[in-house]
């Protein structure tokens, strides 16, 4: 997407503000609390995200204006603070876009389809227990993999294998397979499928669940029922017949001396009945126990065998598959050039289609490392961000389609890696950031911002755009605590 930041214009209450950004590399750095971050938000919330708000937001900023380079034209997105539209200006034309779907008018999800001259993307979303209806992939979405900001930049692999968020990991995957040449009607289908045996699967653990924890309190489950409930039933018979006989001998012997006895044998006739009852419940549970059991069983391998035929699907898919062989290739090689801790030579890196999250192995086929597992919040900030960089590499290399910008935002790659106890790792992200996206370098047609505590010394250089933030000069110079 041919898509590139111009400058950012804060309309506030005792001012306005303007931030330019270069066409190659912009650095933003400082200490804590001044703004950085709320200034790459506020780029998104230009584009549709949500707003992420602060103090200094809500008291001075009343709306921002991004203006952008789009098809070599200079388009302007302007949104208000409390407003849910975006008005786009083009060679002096508005037009008013709303945020979400769901209303009549367009959004400015349909506006980059519509430009980019690509399918709107659908995964289809669960409304009712009974109906569904077809979820569009945001802009958003596809910003993701433009913007690492600094709350998730270690704790998520854009969204891939998000348990909490069952939309976002959809829409992730979704992105990634589209760019990668993937036929997203087909994997709608197959998101549909396994949407409903995950919404199945839930259903019939929850029921096994509850019969669990019941089957805790007592220890009827480990008994036979069936045998149970017929010595019950002999019981209440020999007791009938019992009954039977006392009843009869009243009524010819007049007696009532056995009055007592009548009573307390219909006392444990009743309780008899109650247990028949009470133990056929629980052989009623221990049944659908059982089933459900099957049950479980069963969506579990039809869960599998759906898995199974989306990954051949894509097997055959030989563009798709051509693309996702590069990206490893280009992710292992970055990983090389940045001097990723623990990488020895002979590693290399399996990258499978179910849900793009790259694997790290030995020499030896020995699983040596994948983001979920990396302990180090330093090490999965390199990762993430060195697969990211493989992202932008192949659509530059390979000249995919795709509504992913081409910007890449790094919001604080250092939080946790030390500039002097971890200076080769410091030295040697920047050092390829530097050489990848400066005039000249192979990236050299995406901007880079990158957002950080303090500025290396590659990036002070003349031609390279930077904004040093300080509690005396923050964002928002009109805030005062």
């Amino acid at each position: 997407m041919n898509f590139k930041f111009i400058s950012i214009h804060l309309k506030c209450k005792s001012g306005n503000i303007d931030y330019k950004f270069n066409d190659h590399i912009t650095a933003l750095y400082g200490n804590i609390g001044v703004g950085k971050t709320s200034l790459m938000n506020l780029i998104g919330f230009c584009l549709g995200n949500d707003l992420v708000r602060t103090l200094a937001i809500d008291e001075q900023v009343l709306s921002c204006t991004l203006k952008t380079l789009y098809f070599q034209n200079e388009v302007s997105f302007t949104r208000k603070l409390s407003s849910n539209f975006i008005t786009i200006t083009t060679n002096g034309k508005e037009q008013c876009l709303r945020i979400k779907d769901g209303f009549p008018e367009k959004t400015i999800t349909d506006f980059f389809y519509e430009k980019e001259g690509v399918q709107a993307l659908f995964w289809m979303s669960k409304k009712s227990s009974s109906a569904h209806r077809k979820t569009k992939i945001t802009f958003p979405n596809f910003y993701w993999f433009s913007y690492l900001n600094q709350d998730e930049i270690d704790s998520s692999l854009f969204y891939f294998k998000d348990s909490q968020n069952y939309y976002k990991e959809i829409a992730s995957r979704s992105v990634l397979f589209n760019c990668l040449g993937g036929n997203s009607q087909v994997e709608a289908e197959y998101q549909n499928r396994l949407r409903n045996y995950a919404v199945a699967l839930d259903e019939t653990n929850k029921r096994i669940t509850f019969i669990n924890e019941i089957r805790e309190t007592t220890q009827l489950f480990s008994i036979n029922l069936s045998n149970e409930i017929i010595k019950k039933k002999r019981e209440v018979l020999s007791l009938q017949v019992i009954l039977d006989q006392l009843t009869a001998q009243i009524n010819r012997d007049h007696l009532s001396c056995n009055i007592a006895e009548m009573l307390e044998i219909q006392h444990k006739i009743g309780l008899y009945e109650a247990e028949i009852k009470y133990l056929t419940v629980f052989g009623k549970m221990k049944t659908l126990l059982d089933s459900q059991t099957t049950l479980k069983k069963q969506i579990e391998n039809e869960l599998t065998d759906a898995e199974i035929e989306k990954a051949e699907s894509r097997s055959t898919n030989q563009f798709f598959n051509k693309n996702l062989d590069i990206l490893k290739e280009l992710f292992q090689e970055t990983l090389i050039s940045v001097g990723f801790p623990g990488m020895d030579a002979g590693d290399y890196i399996k990258l499978y289609s179910r849900d793009f999250s790259p694997i790290l192995y030995s020499y030896g086929g020995r699983k040596k490392a994948d983001f979920y597992t990396l302990s180090s919040g330093g090490k999965k900030t390199i990762y993430k961000v060195c697969f990211a960089i493989a992202i932008h590499r192949l659509i530059k290399k390979c000249k995919l389609k795709t509504l992913i910008p081409q910007v890449l935002i790094i919001d604080t790659p250092m939080k946790n890696i030390s500039e002097r106890e971890d200076a080769n790792l410091y030295n040697g992200l920047f050092t390829l950031l530097f050489n990848l996206f400066k005039s000249g370098g192979e990236l050299d047609n995406i901007q880079l911002i990158i957002v950080d505590k303090e500025l290396h010394p590659l990036f002070d250089k003349d031609d390279i755009t930077q904004y040093h933030f300080t509690n005396d000069k923050p964002l928002i110079p009109f805030y005062h605590i």
